[in-house]
């Protein structure tokens, strides 16, 4: 959560409308300097977690976040500016159960609008991530290679031991991008 104060709640409830809700649900604050974690702790929920913390970037509050969900199998990441559809989590989850070989996976995602509304498949961002999606090389490493399909952070679900094994990087803007890479390259 950076100054996200329109967007955190909405973040939290589509976490809490999940047919599969967390168990726990850690918010870390870095630093924001609006109402962010006001707006955060209006969504009263026992699962949730506020830890505010001086702004350190994005890497650091996705490692403080996965460093504290101690005994947490999975974690499944989610900016404060993003929403996950209703069976997102229950998805991963199945996905890792079926495939103990894989460590993390990514979804198709649609891109939203500050509303919160999916934009129109022929806005220039939309119609990229499609393109993105339509390409199928041989492997992951190669088609990360021609785009970032992953797109964000919050796209990443995976096993905490994993995460706990590959933190973030300070990389300022491909911080995510890195860690899928590397991911791929893992197997």
């Amino acid at each position: 959560l950076f100054n996200h104060e329109r967007f955190i709640a909405d973040a939290l409830r589509s976490v809490l409308a999940q047919s599969a809700v967390p168990e726990r649900i850690i918010v870390i604050d870095d630093g924001s300097t609006d109402a962010s974690a006001e707006a955060a702790r209006s969504v009263a929920d026992p699962r949730i977690t506020l830890i505010s913390q001086p702004n350190a970037g994005a890497h650091a509050a996705l490692n403080r976040g996965i460093a504290l969900a101690e005994g947490a199998e999975f974690i499944g990441i989610l900016n404060s500016d993003d929403l996950y559809e209703t069976g997102r989590v229950a998805e991963c989850v199945d996905a890792l159960r079926q495939n103990a070989s894989i460590d993390v996976v990514a979804t198709r995602l649609k891109i939203i609008d500050d509303a919160g509304t999916p934009l129109p498949a022929d806005e220039p961002r939309a119609r990229w991530l499609q393109s993105v999606w339509q390409v199928r090389p041989q492997s992951l490493c190669a088609w990360l290679g021609i785009a970032n399909f992953v797109k964000t952070t919050s796209n990443l679900f995976g096993r905490a031991d994993y995460f706990r094994a590959n933190p973030f990087r300070p990389y300022r803007y491909v911080h995510d991008y890195y860690f899928a890479v590397t991911a791929a390259l893992d197997g």
